[in-house]
């Protein structure tokens, strides 16, 4: 029997956290608030109000005192819970640095 662990290539930290989302798109970038749910050093859950395209490319921007745009790729896109906006999965394009 496989668990959720055991198939991820990372280890996820389920924390909730303020970043925004921009989406660059015929050379207009639009961002969007959302908030992470979980993430690796290969990528992130968030949550926004706003559905994200599978296979779209964005920047997950972390918006605190120590702000860090990460490239990324949509993977999935699906609507949240009880009507609560929508989640998807991001792939970072190039992975953060692990921690110990």
């Amino acid at each position: 029997m496989t668990t959720e662990s055991a198939i991820r290539a990372s280890s996820r930290i389920y924390v909730r956290v303020p970043v925004e989302i921009a989406v660059d798109s015929n050379g207009t970038s639009t961002s969007y608030a959302a908030s992470t749910l979980d993430f690796s050093n290969l990528g992130a859950r968030v949550e926004t109000d706003s559905p994200l395209a599978p296979g779209a490319r964005v920047n997950l921007i972390w918006t605190g005192p120590a702000p860090r745009s990460v490239p990324s790729q949509v993977v999935w896109s699906a609507p949240a819970h009880l009507d609560q906006g929508n989640q998807a999965g991001l792939r970072f394009l190039e992975p953060l640095p692990a921690r110990p």
